[in-house]
């Protein structure tokens, strides 16, 4: 477990190493150095003023450093030194804290954004072969405790620089005093060491725990029609409230280690601190003078030993999720598609789309999903390709469109083969319609946007008239009803026509339909078809179809059974 927490930690430390700036890192550098520089020359002054105030004099060490700056140690003076150290101190912690935020922010936005273009940017493929629960637990949960484990590390940082001051400060006052209280510091945070390997284990624990629960928790928020027709609300909830049990159990368990930890830290540091004051007073006969301000200087240290255990535990907590998110990333990098500039013209089709001799292969299946497939579709034709569920349909459209790359084979636009960059420039060319039908959140004017930001209204109108989406025009907000969340608000039809729009906004070369009426009420199958009859002519279409119904409308149709084409007809 050692050697894996080892490897955890140095992973996590080189992803904060890119991500962090350096600007960053050494502004919050200095400033610490300035809180501790400050708050130690407050709690030594604190030596000649507890002098001059129980005794009338002070140490000869606070003479001795008074006489080489120039200073007179005079109560008043000594007071007013202190204010402005305090006052001087609370100004930089401010700015301290101020600065760790905007690091943080920075780290968390920053990986965040650079989490989800690497998502954006993987191939289909690989993407597809990821649950959706993976990357929502990647870009959610796992980059809030990365940035938590940042806040630690930083504060822990702190920390040791403020412990860092508090002994030369007392090395200063009183070496011997000093010595004693710092080994018996080294000593309480040595016994800690099963503590912090415990906090790493579950740090570990809790990325699998979160990543269950948003795999839980999509599900059932995707069923949740399939769970009321069922009866299976109290099932659900059961299923749901287990998936958080875990969750709760690790941290549960996280919090019983660091609090014992803490309870145990604090009896041990008034040990420490009653020890040093029996030896400084008994053994060797430490003056008021020194003693007090001594104290309180290891007084001070109890926390702050507390406070780098705390921060230490939190680290070894959150830094399995720092080393999960760099895992991930160089694994979707592994498959990034190339950056195509956005002035790139769409692929133009003149004359035929070919794929001669495809082959793909999923991992995992023994079967491939297709097997020498060659079909040809004449530019502005209309092809069904048909067959039972998992017979490949699908994959060949994800094939045609550029989605995907096949394993073996090519796919030639106008006689001229698809290499990757073409492939994604192609894509610009094509047009998706699903089977379910992808609408966000928001007005139909923002859906239809999607396609082309700069549409104006009639562009708009246009193209919902030739998807036979004149409804739109009729409805009281027009283009600016909100459709609700993933077009709820509308039927299926009217759903599966504004997808059709979307989609011949982008002028398409070639338009694919996923099993378009598969879902819907014989009138709204109507109106899909009217739209296809609109467009049959105009644009290249590409029909997945379970059925042979919307034969009649093609070109050609073509039946594909295992991967493997059965036969072409013409209609």
């Amino acid at each position: 477990m050692g050697e894996v927490k080892s490897k955890v930690t140095i992973e996590a430390l080189m992803v904060l190493r890119r991500e962090v700036s350096g600007s960053a890192f050494f502004t919050a550098v200095v400033l610490t150095l300035l809180t501790t520089l400050t708050e130690g020359l407050g709690i030594f002054l604190l030596v000649p003023i507890v002098g001059m105030t129980i005794g009338g004099s002070i140490s000869p060490i606070a003479v001795r450093i008074f006489a080489t700056v120039g200073l007179q140690p005079q109560l008043g003076t000594l007071l007013g030194l202190f204010i402005g150290l305090v006052a001087l101190r609370a100004g930089i912690e401010y700015a301290r804290a101020l600065n760790g935020l905007r690091v943080s922010i920075a780290f968390v936005d920053g990986l965040r954004g650079r989490s989800f273009d690497a998502i954006l940017r993987a191939d289909w493929r690989r993407i597809s072969q990821e649950r959706l629960a993976e990357f929502q637990s990647l870009l959610i949960t796992n980059v809030d405790r990365a940035g938590l484990a940042l806040d630690s590390l930083m504060s822990g940082f702190a920390t040791s620089l403020s412990l860092v001051g508090a002994v030369v400060t007392a090395l200063v006052i009183s070496p011997s005093v000093a010595l004693l209280i710092g080994a018996g510091g080294v000593l309480v945070m040595l016994g800690y060491a099963g503590v912090r390997k415990r906090a790493a284990h579950l740090g570990q624990e809790l990325n699998t725990a979160y990543e269950d629960i948003h795999s839980s928790t999509s599900e059932a928020l995707g069923a949740l029609r399939l769970i009321k027709c069922l009866s299976a609300e109290p099932r659900a909830l059961s299923s749901f409230n287990q998936s958080f049990a875990e969750m709760r159990r690790i941290e549960v368990a996280f919090t019983r280690s660091f609090g014992r930890a803490t309870a145990v830290l604090q009896v041990l540091g008034a040990t420490v601190l009653g020890l040093s004051a029996w030896a400084a007073i008994e053994l060797w006969r430490v003056p008021a003078a020194v003693l007090l301000p001594l104290l309180a200087l290891a007084a001070r240290t109890v926390p702050l030993l507390a406070s780098l255990q705390r921060d230490w535990q939190h680290w070894l907590h959150g830094a399995p999720a720092i080393s999960d998110i760099a895992i991930r990333l160089a694994r979707l990098k592994q498959h990034a598609e190339p950056s195509i500039p956005s002035n790139v013209p769409p692929v133009l089709l003149e004359a035929d789309i070919v794929a001669r001799d495809i082959r793909v292969v999923h991992p995992g299946r023994p079967v491939p999903a297709l097997d020498s497939i060659t079909v040809r579709l004449p530019a502005r034709s209309t092809t069904v390709v048909f067959g039972p569920s998992g017979a490949g349909k699908s994959t060949l459209a994800d094939v045609l469109g550029g989605l995907i790359a096949p394993d073996a084979g090519a796919v030639l636009i106008d006689g001229q083969p698809l290499d990757l960059a073409t492939r994604l420039a192609w894509r610009k060319s094509v047009a998706y319609v699903h089977q379910e039908p992808v609408l966000f959140h928001a007005s139909i004017r923002e859906n239809l946007r999607w396609a082309d930001p700069q549409a104006d209204d009639a562009t708009m109108f246009a193209a919902l008239t030739r998807a036979a989406a004149d409804f739109v025009a009729d409805l009281p907000a027009g283009l600016d009803t909100m459709v609700g969340d993933a077009g709820r608000q509308l039927s299926g039809g009217e759903r599966q026509r504004i997808a059709m729009a979307r989609a011949l906004l982008q002028s398409p070369q070639l338009l694919i339909l996923d099993e378009p009426t598969s879902a819907l009420d014989p009138a709204s199958e109507a109106s899909v078809i009217d739209a296809l009859q609109r467009l049959r002519g105009t644009v290249t279409i590409l029909i997945i179809a379970h059925r042979k119904e919307f034969v009649r409308l093609a070109d050609q149709a073509i039946a594909i059974e295992d991967g493997r084409l059965v036969h072409g007809e013409a209609a």
